[in-house]
């Protein structure tokens, strides 16, 4: 079950339960794949520019809330990611 969409162009992103897990479209819907990426949450945000796609999602895992930064240089074919706060 999906909890977040973030779109930019004709990308899509669709959260799901199961964290760093998402459904994703390149093509504005018409097709759509499972793809795991690194440090997703439910709730995410979506850029792109360059080249680049960046999404920002947080985590909250007991009392601790943390940000990330996560990107991709080649389309959504990989990620990686990085701590903001």
């Amino acid at each position: 079950m999906g909890r977040s969409v973030a779109r930019v162009g004709q990308r899509i992103w669709l959260s799901s339960d199961d964290e760093s897990r998402a459904l994703y479209s390149s093509d504005g819907g018409l097709t759509i794949q499972e793809v795991t990426i690194p440090n997703l949450s439910r709730d995410i945000k979506a850029a792109e520019g360059n080249g680049v796609i960046v999404l920002l999602s947080s985590k909250i895992q007991g009392s601790v809330f943390t940000s990330y930064a996560i990107h991709s240089t080649n389309g959504g074919q990989s990620w990686s990611s990085q701590v903001i706060y």
